[in-house]
């Protein structure tokens, strides 16, 4: 294996300012070379926040650039399907952040042109790399919980109770907004990873904000997107699955996944240990699972399971480039995009529709 540096191009300022540039720039091996915007001057400013080389507002000419190897596609999803089609015709390997599209009709066309580039083409799930999880899904499949009867996923926090925090593409439906997508995408991915597809999804879609201030005139604006989903699922496999995606309660962040069969449960949180207790035990067992890397001293890295866990999937990204390699086990696929995005896509109809919806009916089948 070899040594050599890998340059990174970052498409995006948000969740690529606050975890994804720090965790790359804190794992040898790769250099960030430049950020696009479409504000050359944020660009410009986020370039040297982070001591970049280069700013772009354009990006052909990103991808242009020779050094560039891995571009990261960390922008609202409506730009997601454009931005990595382009990255890929110049032959760029593609980290995309989810949810991957707009549509499952989107995540399809990205999926093929990824089969047919020949490049390591991912979906940015980092949870799957969290050492607590890697262990669920090995006690899993060694039959601790016997066939997972029911899943519980929750995901909450009070990121959008705020009335006062300003609209953006997050409130905005047409632009991929909404918990549905951006919690539910994880909250999919996991369940789907830890015990199967899903079958049929019933699904419920509110907005509880439903207005925000308008960033530039500070007049209100109506919010089309939600900030609160619930769904639940019945698993291919057999079995159920009921997942809990909250965006505006006000409470401390919280997530849990469970896990549970005949014979025996694993339970989850945010932080702490897994925890298992097999069926007619009295109380639940601690299990040893390897820690989260500590935050590098000296970097901007945020101390978030998230973040943690990115490290761990950045430096799994530089070995497979490094070994010239085009997949990485364990890593989420643009296949798992698209099969993820189908089941988002049928609970947003099935909100719609007020009835279960089957997964199979939506997007087109590979």
């Amino acid at each position: 294996m070899s040594d050599r540096t890998i340059g990174v191009g970052i498409l995006g300022t948000g969740f690529a300012r606050h975890t994804q540039i720090p965790c790359f720039q804190a794992t040898p091996g790769f250099e960030v070379v430049g950020i696009l915007s479409r504000n050359m001057t944020r660009a410009y400013d986020l370039a040297q926040e982070f001591g970049l080389r280069r700013a772009f507002d354009d990006l052909d000419r990103m991808l242009k650039v020779e050094e560039i190897e891995l571009v990261v596609v960390s922008t609202p999803p409506h730009l997601h399907l454009p931005q990595t089609l382009a990255a890929l015709r110049a032959g760029k390997h593609v980290l995309c952040e989810k949810p991957t599209a707009l549509h499952a009709g989107e995540a399809l066309e990205m999926w093929q042109a990824a089969q047919k580039s020949g490049r390591l083409a991912l979906i940015d799930h980092e949870l799957r790399f969290d050492p607590r999880r890697v262990r669920m899904k090995e006690m899993i499949d060694d039959g601790f919980t016997g066939a997972p009867a029911l899943v519980e996923h929750v995901i909450q926090g009070p990121f959008r109770a705020d009335p006062l925090r300003p609209w953006s593409w997050w409130s905005d439906a047409a632009h991929g907004g909404g918990a549905l997508g951006a919690l539910g995408s994880h909250a999919v991915d996991a369940v789907r990873w830890l015990v199967g597809e899903f079958a049929e999804v019933r699904g419920r879609l509110v907005t509880v904000v439903k207005e925000r201030p308008d960033p530039e005139t500070g007049e209100p604006r109506a919010v089309t997107a939600d900030d609160d989903a619930s769904l639940w699922a019945r698993l291919a496999g057999g079995g159920e699955a009921t997942l809990r995606l909250a965006a505006a309660m006000r409470d401390d962040p919280q997530t849990l996944l469970a896990v549970h069969g005949a014979r025996g449960s694993l339970r989850l949180g945010e932080t702490g240990p897994l925890r298992s207790r097999a069926a007619g035990a009295s109380a639940w067992t601690d299990e040893v699972c390897d820690d989260l890397p500590p935050v590098p001293a000296g970097t901007k890295v945020p101390d978030t399971p998230w973040a943690r866990a990115f490290l761990l999937y950045a430096a799994a990204i530089r070995d497979t480039l490094r070994a010239g390699r085009t997949t990485l086990p364990g890593a989420a696929t643009f296949e798992d995009g698209w099969r993820t995005q189908r089941v988002l896509d049928a609970a947003a109809e099935s909100s719609r529709r007020e009835d279960w919806i089957g997964v199979e009916t939506m997007g087109t089948r590979a």
